[in-house]
């Protein structure tokens, strides 16, 4: 973001002229990848063990593709792995949500006993739930 980016987003934002934003940067966050590095061994083994048990390829691959889906969902949740975090959200999409009014409509929700989504939180990769939801296996 230019210098002069930079100003017309703080002041549409209500901020300082000399505000933070001065660069938009989306940091890598790899769930599947930190998450296959971590434990890829462990679904390894329950595909082996599942395998001499059953010498059932596809009941085999299903049990390992659960444990996969289920380790690899766990890991957006706790925004990261224990190996390394994710960074969080930014202060400028935290800014951004809060002039589109997001804060305000997820503490009404709260108020009326519904679950909020995720604006409040500073967790990366949880916003509306469907990256999560859209983590899912499939052997064919």
């Amino acid at each position: 973001m230019t210098s002069k980016q930079g100003h017309y987003l703080s002041a549409q934002l209500g901020l300082p002229p000399n505000s933070k934003f001065t660069t938009l940067y989306m940091p890598p966050r790899p769930f599947m990848r930190a998450t296959y590095a971590q434990k890829r061994m462990d679904w390894q083994e329950k595909f082996r063990s599942r395998f001499l048990k059953t010498f059932d390829i596809k009941h085999s691959l299903g049990v390992m593709g659960q444990m996969a889906t289920d380790d690899i969902k766990q890991t957006i949740r706790e925004a990261g792995i224990p190996a390394g975090s994710f960074p969080k959200r930014s202060e400028l999409t935290m800014a951004l949500m809060q002039a589109r009014g997001e804060m305000d409509k997820a503490k009404k929700a709260k108020g009326k006993g519904t679950l909020p989504n995720n604006v409040m939180t500073t967790k990366p990769l949880t916003l509306s739930g469907v990256l999560q939801s859209s983590i899912t296996w499939k052997v064919s």
